[in-house]
């Protein structure tokens, strides 16, 4: 449990996280399903988020081998953690939703245009709001590419037995994006 208070605003908010390891593939990766529950002082009736996220390792190109990067990222060997997840609702995709794109905190001006998120050491502009575009950052466009292969694998082996024809609809485009 958190809670974050704020005596400036008169506010309280507190959150609530637990985390269930799900059964996937080993050559997958791994899964878990995150339960997160929201109560702040003007709404106490808790506000549940459920979200699935599967994680999986890529060998770090050479050239980026002595990349700087957080330790939540680094794996032995060269490698570095992704992960894609979908938003729950009633255990099933929400696939209304709109994914973004995390380090590992969202950053708040992207998305992905799908449903789904990704969470990887992108290059950030300064205010940490945005990635910098793939276009000017070859390093987020190889993490996208990694993300995109990822996503793919997990669609074609796990999500559209696990999920149906939501998967599918998760890796829609939506509308405007």
């Amino acid at each position: 449990s958190i809670r974050v208070s704020s005596s400036r605003f008169s506010t309280r908010l507190d959150l609530d996280q637990s985390l269930e390891t799900v059964n996937v593939s080993r050559r997958l990766g791994r899964a878990f399903v995150r339960s997160v529950r929201v109560r702040s002082m003007d709404q106490p009736r808790p506000k549940p988020i459920q979200e699935i996220e599967f994680q999986t390792t890529v060998p770090l190109p050479q050239a980026q081998r002595n990349r700087e990067l957080p330790s939540y990222f680094q794996v032995p060997g060269g490698r570095i953690r992704i992960s894609v997840s979908i938003l729950l609702e009633r255990g099933k995709p929400n696939t209304r939703g709109l994914g973004q794109l995390y380090y590992p905190l969202g950053a708040t001006r992207s998305n992905t245009g799908t449903s789904l998120s990704v969470c990887a050491p992108f290059d950030m502009n300064s205010g940490r709001s945005d990635i910098i575009d793939p276009q000017n950052s070859e390093w987020n466009a190889w993490l996208l590419d990694q993300a995109v292969d990822y996503t793919m694998r997990l669609l074609i082996d796990d999500w559209a037995r696990r999920f149906g024809a939501s998967a599918y609809l998760c890796c829609a485009r939506k509308e405007g994006q």
